[in-house]
Order: C-alpha cells, then structure tokens, then sequence
C-alpha cells in the first residue's frame, strides 16, 4: 500500500509538471512524462523490454486532453498559426503511422536511444541559435514544411511526446516568435497524440509481458492519476509562457531539452 501511494505521489508530481511544460513549451508534456512513468515503471516491476514502450505510450494518452487544453489556451491569446497546422496535419499523421510500425519492431534500448539524441539536438541547435539571433532563414516551400512534418510526426510518436520541440524549433529557425512557435506547437500535438495512442494500443495488445490495468502499451493506472493534475497545471504554463520575454523563454527550453536528453542519453548505457 505505502508503494501504491509513492506511485501515486511520483505520478501526480509528474502530471503537475507535465501540464506546467504544455503550457509553456507547447510540447504536450511528454519529454517529463516519459522519463517519469519509465522510473515510476521499473520500481513496478515492469519488465525492462517494454517499459520504454509503456512510458511513450502512457504518455501519448495524456498528451492528448493535455495538448488539447493547452492549445486553447494559446488560441484565446491568439498565438496559434492555424494556416501551418492545416498545411502539416496530413503529413503529420503519416509519420505517425511509420512511427507506430516502427517502434514495434525496434527494443527499449532503441527507443531510449532515439529520444536522447533527438532531443540533445535539438537543445543544441537552439542554444547555437541564441549564440547567433541574427541568423533566421528565409520560409520553406511548402513541400519542405510538409516532409518535416511527416518526420514530426515519425519521431514525435517514437519519442512519446507532441512534437512541440520539432514544431518549436523549426518555426524560430525560419524567424517566427518563439510565442507563436509556442502555441502552433501546442496545436500539433493532439494531432500527434490520438493516431498514435491508438497504434500503440494496437501494437501492444496481445503482448504476454504487460501488467494489470493496461490497454495494449497504455498503463491505464498511469494515465488516470496524471492526467488530472497535468489538466489543471496545463493553463498556469500558458499564462506564464505570455509573461516571459522571447529571449528568456528560448533559454529555458534549451536547458529543459538538454537535462532531459542528457538524463535518457545516459540511461542507454547503465
């Protein structure tokens, strides 16, 4: 019992947190759920050749009512370009279906090993971009936009998050505010989210090693004790995403991206 409730405890946290993230990153939460149902999972007993599998699909569940609140929050600040996330919803869901088929045949080893790297470049990038605030490129064609979203979307589902961080990144590269990047980002991921949670299940659903309380890779314990907690916090993370200045919020989400790419980087080779 004293176990059930340190879980509980750990998951609300994460869910707090997670939510606070959504809101001011637009990236659906899931590069701090991941790495919390993956810890939360092992002191479970899970076992360790799916327990990656469980955290980005547990994750992807929340992400979805998480996104969802946390772009109608940018969207009542009228940050959200909507013309972007009609261009990209398509291709979008196509890499959400290779990713799907992808992480199915791949080990948590893999996973764990695609989502460090993935999220160290990108922190990357940025922190090279504030180094360089002149440097903007000039805006893609479309069919550039439409093939990075169908990469969005691939990684996006292997990682277990909403894409925020390759949506986020990809519009400051091509001079876009970093509050516009923010909410559009926040848009995409329940795009993201429901396709993938869905081919997850799928994925999931006839493997011996899953616990209790599971629908294919989806903890559904997991899922109903963060997603209250990741709802209320989802709304303060927009409010304060509004109240920092570009430079300030640019800097914070390069040093989030770092930790936690340098957290999962590391735990590939324990």
């Amino acid at each position: 019992m004293t176990s059930f409730f340190l879980f509980a405890a750990i998951l609300l946290f994460g869910g707090f947190t997670a939510g606070i993230i959504a809101g001011l990153f637009g990236v659906g939460g899931g590069v701090i759920l991941v790495p919390v149902l993956y810890e939360v999972l092992g002191l479970a007993g899970v076992d360790e050749a799916i327990r990656t599998h469980m955290a980005v699909a547990t994750s992807l569940a929340v992400i979805l009512p998480t996104g969802i609140r946390s772009a109608m929050g940018h969207h009542e600040k009228g940050s959200i370009d909507w013309s972007f996330v009609k261009l990209n919803a398509p291709f979008i869901v196509i890499g959400v279906v290779i990713g799907t088929l992808t992480a199915r045949e791949i080990d948590g080893t893999q996973l764990r090993l695609i989502y460090a790297v993935m999220v160290l470049i990108v922190a990357f990038f940025l922190i090279w971009s504030r180094q360089n605030p002149n440097i903007r490129f000039p805006w893609p064609a479309n069919w550039v936009t439409r093939l990075y979203g169908v990469l969005t979307g691939c990684l996006s589902t292997l990682m277990g998050i909403g894409g925020g961080i390759f949506t986020t990144s990809y519009m400051i590269s091509f001079g876009r505010s970093i509050h516009q990047a923010v909410g559009t980002a926040a848009a995409i991921g329940p795009i993201i989210a429901l396709p993938a949670m869905v081919g997850f299940i799928w994925a999931g659903f006839d493997n011996s090693l899953l616990p209790k309380g599971s629908l294919g890779f989806i903890s559904l314990i997991g899922a109903v004790l963060i997603l209250p907690a990741s709802l209320i916090a989802a709304p303060w993370g927009v409010k304060l995403a509004h109240r920092l200045s570009r430079a300030h919020l640019e800097l914070m989400f390069a040093l989030f991206l770092l930790t936690v790419g340098l957290r999962f980087f590391i735990s590939v080779f324990e």
